[in-house]
């Protein structure tokens, strides 16, 4: 597994996104919380949630085993609840602060995604990019009752990045994926693609193609990372923009 991410604050005056990734005995963790509440209210609560990542993943690869993955993404969500609950306790200034988290945890060649929000965690696998993880946001509640209308512009501006779920001071429940079987397994070649809302344009009709057009493209994962942002931020992204990449072969093509 060979991993690499950026974020960019991007048109925004500060970045309330924060990324984690690591690689160690056998275990890999990929993170993606974008922040929300205010500058200093989303950047508390998305920084929390990644240092809670990183402290759940280093105890983790202390005893590594596929049957501790799930347990490990419900107990950083459920810390990460615990923190910034206590946070908004002792702050009133903080009461709107949140975040989302999309993680993908493994261990030898098994893994699982976790997911809160409407950042978001695809695949590449046997030249198909999928969306693995279901975004928590009013534009998802749209598309699922009217499976045929079209993303325009006006229903981006309305409904697009309002979530209905985040870790916040308010308990609910992290979707984990697969939801049928307990672990997925990795694949020869397989390619994991994780992002906050800022790579989302949703101007383009299917963005699994956009991206799987731009990663196969690039060559290598810190190329597809740069030129994902850049075409992000090219097409008017107004959002801050973090991208992670994580493939099992060394070069994408």
């Amino acid at each position: 597994m060979k991993i690499f991410g950026k974020s960019i604050q991007g048109r925004r005056n500060y970045n309330q996104d924060r990324i984690f990734y690591q690689i160690k005995n056998k275990c890999f963790i990929l993170a993606v919380a974008d922040g929300m509440g205010g500058s200093r209210g989303g950047e508390i609560a998305s920084t929390t949630v990644i240092e809670q990542c990183e402290k759940s993943f280093q105890h983790f690869c202390k005893k590594p085993s596929e049957k501790k993955l799930r347990i490990t993404i419900k107990n950083i969500y459920a810390e990460s609840h615990k923190i910034i609950k206590n946070l908004i306790k002792e702050n009133s200034k903080l009461e709107n602060m949140g975040t989302t988290l999309t993680i993908v945890l493994g261990y030898n060649q098994k893994y699982i995604v976790g997911n809160i929000g409407d950042s978001r965690t695809y695949i590449l696998t046997k030249d198909k990019m999928n969306q693995i993880t279901i975004d928590n946001s009013y534009l998802q509640e749209y598309q699922d009752n009217y499976p045929d209308a079209k993303i325009d512009e006006y229903l981006e501006s309305k409904l697009g990045h309002i979530i209905t779920k985040s870790i916040s001071g308010k308990y609910e429940k992290i979707d984990i994926y697969p939801i049928k079987e307990e672990l997925y397994e990795l694949q020869n070649n397989d390619l994991f693609l994780l992002c906050s809302d800022g790579l989302l344009i949703y101007k383009f009709d299917d963005l699994s193609k956009q991206f799987m057009d731009i990663i196969l493209n690039s060559g290598v994962i810190e190329n597809a990372v740069e030129e994902l942002i850049n075409w992000a931020y090219s097409n008017e992204s107004y959002d801050n923009i973090s991208v992670i990449i994580g493939s099992n072969k060394e070069n994408i093509i």
